[in-house]
């Protein structure tokens, strides 16, 4: 990660730099120089080498609201600026606070005031112990489901704490988590990894430190939407026609994803009892996932079916004559409770139909060797808005809460039909130019010049 050139100006040290003051010692004591108060009447150290520890690059921004409140033009003034006369202002911070404190009679949510509660920025934990209070806390809560936990833990162990785990939290800054998430990406992490990632440290902050979330701006990670590419045209036909000439039991679910849009995990969780052969249905109403196993200390994992992603993800799609017969014949089961995928009431991994569309690539012989289960997803949704379907619809088909959603995640451009989307357009540009009819062959070449 790039060093920033004014951090020891501000005390602040971005990921990855040596450690030194203000970072976490072996022994886990709080940095130097700082004194921390839980009410006005325990007192603070007002010296500018305590405030700069206390509130790292924060600082400048906490004297520039000061000034504004207090010196006419103050507005103006830039951060350089600002950040020279902040040795100065020590005192004028200190009578603000009491000054605030007195007018409002009880702490407010200002950055100042702020400075005085239990649960403050400045509070001496690192940000390893205070992610680990955090999903604890949502672990008892059980607000989110299991797999999100696990997700965000994953998270925690690998993006985070041997990272920046080890920084106190007084020494976050937009700066500090501009470098972290650049860094991620620098190291080739999925663009939707790094968002989570950033995600999951702005939600432990908005929930346990308001004060320091209210100070931060967490960068924006755009998912990049070319990550998850449908499949062209002619490889969608190979993959119909080998999925036809060897089908089977992981065949027929192959071609149940394709047709419907639906998730890996959904297709997976689908039991015997969810097929409506006489209303011609298959009821969305969970999914299965990889989680911790807890009898093992969480060391090592087991498939659980869960509900679905979201309470959209509840739905009922329909299904032809065709793929009906297919389920009937192919995918019998034991008894109502059993999954498609097994037969049994054993729960399948996902993975199993994942490897067997890998190896039907392969015989196939498609252009895209690198296939997956989501691409079927996005082809179904890229297919079904180039056939005229109501974006309304393809939502409430794919399980999304909004249509945004599917706008932006779902919908890509196909080459073949953007080329003769486009080219329709040159032709009709070119009929004006050269005042050719509007029906029949667009001859424009014999008059273009040479």
């Amino acid at each position: 990660m790039k060093k920033s050139n004014n951090n020891s100006a501000q005390g602040q040290k971005l990921p990855g730099e040596p450690k030194g003051r203000g970072k976490a010692s072996k022994t886990g004591s709080a940095p130097e120089n700082v004194t921390c108060a839980t009410t006005p009447e325990a007192g603070f150290d007002f010296n500018v080498d305590s405030l700069k520890a206390v509130f790292g690059s924060n600082l400048t921004k906490i004297t520039a609201q000061i000034l504004k409140n207090s010196v006419p033009g103050a507005c103006d003034m830039s951060d350089s600026a600002i950040a020279m006369v902040a040795e100065e202002l020590c005192d004028a911070i200190q009578g603000e606070m009491k000054r605030i404190l007195q007018e409002q009679g009880k702490l407010g949510n200002d950055p100042i005031s702020l400075l005085f509660q239990k649960d403050s920025y400045y509070t001496p934990i690192r940000l390893c112990d205070a992610l680990d209070q955090f999903l604890e806390k949502k672990a008892k809560e059980k607000e989110i489901k299991g797999s999100t936990l696990a997700r965000y833990r994953s998270f925690a162990k690998k993006q985070i704490k041997p990272k920046i785990g080890d920084y106190w939290l007084h020494e976050i800054s937009n700066e500090f988590l501009e470098e972290f998430s650049e860094d991620l990406l620098e190291r080739g992490l999925a663009r939707k990894t790094v968002k989570e990632t950033v995600r999951l440290l702005r939600n432990c902050l908005k929930s346990d430190y308001p004060a320091l979330y209210g100070l931060l701006k967490f960068p924006k990670i755009i998912p990049d939407p070319t990550q998850v590419r449908p499949l062209i045209e002619e490889d969608v036909e190979k993959l119909l026609k080998h999925l036809h000439d060897t089908i089977c039991r992981y065949a027929c679910l192959i071609l149940l994803t394709l047709t419907t849009g639906i998730r890996s995990g959904e297709v997976s969780a689908l039991r015997a009892c969810d097929v409506d052969p006489v209303r011609k249905t298959i009821s969305i109403n969970g999914t299965v996932v990889r989680l911790p196993n807890p009898v093992l200390g969480g060391q090592k994992t087991k498939m659980c079916r869960t509900t679905p992603k979201t309470p959209a993800a509840n739905r009922v799609l329909h299904i032809d004559t065709v793929l009906v017969k297919m389920l009937q014949e192919y995918c019998a089961c034991e008894t109502p409770d059993s999954y498609l995928v097994t037969g049994t009431e054993t729960i399948p991994d996902p993975k199993v139909l994942s490897n067997y569309l890998k190896s039907a690539a392969v015989k196939a012989e498609l252009a895209e060797q690198n296939i997956h289960m989501h691409m079927l997803r996005h082809t179904y949704a890229t297919d079904a808005v180039f056939t005229g379907m109501d974006v309304k619809i393809l939502s409430e088909i794919l399980g999304h809460s909004s249509i945004q959603i599917t706008y932006d995640r779902y919908v890509h451009g196909n080459t073949g039909k953007r080329r003769e989307a486009m080219g329709g357009m040159i032709d009709m540009y070119w009929r004006k130019m050269f005042h050719l009819p509007e029906d029949g062959p667009c001859e424009y070449k014999d008059k273009s010049p040479e």
